[in-house]
This record gives C-alpha cells, sequence and structure tokens, in this order.
C-alpha cells in the first residue's frame, strides 16, 4: 500500500472503531461487539485482497467478480442470522434499527474506501496500458529497421 492507501485504510479502522461506540449502551453489547468483529474483519480482509501495488496479484475482472459474490453473500448471511436472532426476542426490536443505523454509516464510509481503490485501480490500468503501447511502439520500430 502506498501512503493514501495506507491513509485511507487508517482513517477506515478508526472510523469503525468510532462506529462500534454505538453499540455500548445496547442490551446486547456483547453480542453486538461479537458481530462487529466478524463484520471488520471481513471487510478488511476484502481490501487486503484488492491489492492494488503489487502486479503479480492484482486480480482478474472474473477473480474480482468471483471475490465481490462470496463477500456479499458472506456479508448478507451473517445480517440475516444476527437479525433472526434479534427478531426472537420482543423487547430487543428497536436494537434492529440500532444495527441497521450503524451499517448504513459503516457502509457510507467503506464505499468511500472501495472508490479510492477503484481509482487506484484505474491510474494502475492506464499505466499498464502506456507501458504496453509505448513497448508495443519500440518493437514495432526494431522490426521495421530491421527490414
Amino acid at each position: 500500500m502506498d501512503n493514501t492507501e495506507d491513509q485511507q485504510f487508517l482513517a477506515y479502522h478508526k472510523f469503525i472503531s468510532e462506529l462500534s461506540k454505538g453499540f455500548d449502551l445496547s442490551p446486547l453489547k456483547q453480542e453486538f461487539e461479537h458481530f462487529w468483529r466478524r463484520w471488520t474483519f471481513l471487510h478488511t480482509s476484502l481490501c487486503n485482497q484488492i491489492n492494488i501495488k503489487n502486479p503479480n496479484k492484482i486480480l482478474s475482472e472474473e477473480e474480482l467478480t468471483l471475490l465481490t459474490k462470496k463477500f456479499l453473500k458472506k456479508r448478507e448471511g451473517m445480517v440475516s442470522a444476527f437479525i433472526q436472532g434479534i427478531k426472537h426476542h420482543p423487547k430487543f426490536k428497536s436494537e434492529i434499527s440500532l444495527l441497521q443505523n450503524i451499517l448504513w454509516e459503516h457502509d457510507l464510509n467503506f464505499k468511500n474506501l472501495l472508490s479510492h481503490f477503484l481509482k487506484l485501480m484505474h491510474t494502475e490500468l492506464v499505466r499498464v496500458q502506456s507501458h504496453r503501447k509505448v513497448s508495443n511502439a519500440y518493437i514495432n520500430s526494431q522490426s521495421s529497421l530491421r527490414g
């Protein structure tokens, strides 16, 4: 990760730490904390798998699509399972709103982090394409000189 990626990632970690404080007054604090650890691990793992700076580890479009599908399925399953557990306790139904609000806040910030990664990926793609064009032009000029 370069400096801007590090800064974005550190800002994200600070944000999720602050956001987790929203669970402090909940009667389900322990359950929320367990969920939140798994939730943040899932999202952090996704960021780590989207490796931009190592050209040998940049994911292909198919790999990125598969990774995204797996990520979304796990994410959906986590939220669904947690909400199903809460629904069985009538006095905790207001906790569903708390979870939804915190996840909404998280997703806004996470979307910004992914947008930053997308910009970096685009920049890297342009760099690689430029390098390829220059290489092809050099190869063509060498072959035309040989005649």
